[in-house]
């Protein structure tokens, strides 16, 4: 279980008593000002780290503090920051152990001047946690989905993820339909041109899934010979425990069972091991008549975790990849940034929203972000 440690970053302060007030857009800009960083200390996270990883983080929330600040719409689609938190996770499935994972996230509060109702000032808490940006390091919850099981591939562990499309480029970083929301983007940066995540081969996926299947085989045929180990036990049980008639009534009841269990257990065995079960078939049918040249595609499945075929991202379908170990560098600190995805939404039927996703995507240094990677 993930423990996320909170640390106190940043708030709001002063915003009380302006809600009745008439405003004009210069007073929505002058709230901006209205910021104060917390400098209390943040909790002390129960993980083995460096003394200097809390500060390090912090200091990092510093810099990220600025961009959140400096990045502001302006007019009728004025906002505040509302809030901004960081969270230090003690386990991250997204990097490899001794890399810290943690986010700075930032909530935005609108208001505008309501010219046709007395020029008052206007807030909606409606919409307080629609609107947003998160920063995410070493962490790529908002691109990257699990599918949950517990997969094996060579006999290790391997954890499979979903990933979002790609749209494209933005400010030549690549950029993604996020998970999460109808209007969700993230972009990703990372280390020499290269992504912390892999993705697998048609190849790659069917040996992992006929490995699951397998062994999920395996554990039904254990099932069904338990049967008649467990009656014995008992029988055994039921010998140590009770004297007298009542052992023997208990004895002669137990054994009188064992024949039908034995019989039972047998014609189950045999009717579920005449016919492979249809997924092991379809996946060794496919990987004998497929040419090798296909099974080498990226696999794109149309039943996750399962095999009906592959499809394709247009048609909706996502790609399976896992994490990529060759990515991440050792020799660099706990903190390190190897990796940082920029997530951020809006509603789209709400102009102050959209006001603010123009303003993001036009004023955010990016430049800044970047030169945090593996710093």
């Amino acid at each position: 279980m993930k423990k996320q440690v909170l640390i106190q970053a940043f708030a709001l302060l002063g915003l009380s008593g302006i809600f009745a007030q008439t405003c004009n857009d210069e007073h929505i800009m002058s709230l901006k000002n209205n910021w104060e960083y917390l400098k209390s200390k943040p909790v002390v996270p129960e993980i083995s780290s460096p003394p200097n990883t809390q500060a390090a983080i912090l200091k990092k929330g510093e810099t990220i503090k600025k961009l959140f600040l400096d990045f502001y719409p302006v007019g009728i689609g004025g906002y505040v920051i509302n809030n901004g938190v960081g969270y230090l996770d003690e386990y991250s499935e997204y990097a490899p152990k001794g890399v810290a994972a943690y986010t700075f996230s930032m909530t935005l509060f609108p208001f505008w001047c309501n010219k046709e109702n007395g020029n008052k000032l206007i807030t909606d808490k409606a919409y307080l946690t629609d609107t947003g940006v998160d920063i995410f390091i070493n962490h790529g919850m908002s691109i990257m989905q699990s599918y949950g099981e517990a997969f094996e591939y060579e006999g290790k562990p391997v954890k499979l993820f979903r990933l979002a499309h790609q749209l494209g480029n933005f400010k030549d970083m690549p950029l993604y339909d996020a998970f999460g929301k109808e209007h969700a983007y993230a972009v990703l940066l990372t280390h020499d041109n290269q992504k912390p995540y892999r993705e697998l081969s048609q190849r790659e996926y069917l040996q992992i899934i006929r490995n699951y299947w397998q062994k999920e085989l395996e554990k039904t045929k254990g099932l069904i010979s338990n049967a008649e180990k467990e009656l014995l036990k008992m029988i055994e049980d039921a010998k140590k425990e009770y004297t007298g008639e009542m052992r023997d009534m208990i004895l002669k009841e137990l054994n009188a069972q064992l024949p039908e269990i034995r019989r039972q257990s047998k014609e189950n065995m045999e009717n579920f091991t005449k016919q492979e079960p249809p997924v092991l078939v379809d996946i060794d049918n496919y990987l004998a008549n497929t040419p090798e040249t296909e099974l080498q595609k990226t696999a794109i499945p149309i039943a996750e975790g399962s095999h009906r075929g592959f499809g394709s991202e247009k048609d909706g379908y996502y790609k399976v990849v896992v994490k990529n170990e060759n990515y991440f560098k050792k020799s660099l600190p706990v903190d390190a940034a190897q990796f940082i995805l920029v997530w951020w939404d809006y509603l789209a039927e709400y102009t102050p929203t959209v006001s603010l996703k123009d303003s993001f995507e036009k004023n955010f240094d990016f430049n800044q972000l970047k030169a945090m990677i593996d710093k």
